[in-house]
């Protein structure tokens, strides 16, 4: 009896630790989205969202962070995106409000992108909602900004990239193959970051031999 409930507790623990796991992966082009949830919405009939109120839509999710200029700058372009697709497509600016982009300091960005976010539309004019909730940033792995999720109406990612224009989302609108700007995740960008310290050494390494004489 005692190992049938050891056993029965190791594959509860593995299912909350495969859960945990599937939480804090990126998104799959051609998977669900899967359940989600976004709150402190501006400029939205509703403060909170989920998943199910863009059922039947397009979803267009646009991340981005206070320092991020050309996400700021791409607003208006997005903003007319908006307006061209009207009412069968829903474009959403997800802001951070977290310290990722300030470790070891304390410091958050969740005052600082608002008074962004408001001085901006101010200036622009445009009418686009932004939701300041950090929880999708951490759950898909998110940090280089502009980071773009295009979702169908059933709910399924059919894209991922760092810049969208009108012809390419009609384009995926009509099912035509488009090719996307790729959109890194914090750990690719760790990675290639990694990797191009490792060639710039490499890089520097081989300056010093040539330099050194040839005795």
């Amino acid at each position: 009896m005692k190992l049938i409930i050891s056993f029965a507790i190791c594959l509860i623990t593995a299912g909350i630790v495969t859960a945990q796991k599937g939480e804090q992966a990126p998104v799959q082009v051609g998977q669900p989205i899967g359940q989600f949830s976004l709150s402190d919405i501006r400029y939205y009939p509703k403060s909170s969202v989920t998943q199910d109120d863009f059922k039947g839509k397009w979803l267009i999710l646009d991340f981005w962070n206070a320092s991020c200029m050309v996400c700021i700058k791409a607003m208006p372009k997005m903003d007319s995106l908006q307006a061209r697709l009207r009412n069968n497509t829903k474009v959403m600016l997800v802001g951070y409000t977290g310290s990722q982009y300030h470790q070891g300091t304390g410091e958050n960005d969740e005052k600082k992108i608002k008074e962004v976010y408001e001085r901006v539309k101010s200036h622009a004019k445009f009418n686009l909602p932004s939701a300041f909730d950090s929880t999708l940033f951490h759950r898909f792995n998110i940090a280089p900004c502009p980071y773009i999720i295009i979702v169908d109406p059933e709910g399924i990612v059919r894209g991922v990239t760092s810049r969208l224009d009108y012809g390419q989302m009609d384009s995926i609108l009509k099912g035509i193959p488009v090719e996307l700007r790729k959109a890194y995740t914090s750990k690719e960008s760790k990675q290639i970051r990694a990797e191009r310290l490792k060639a710039e050494g490499k890089d520097k390494k081989i300056g010093r031999r040539h330099m050194s004489p040839p005795y």
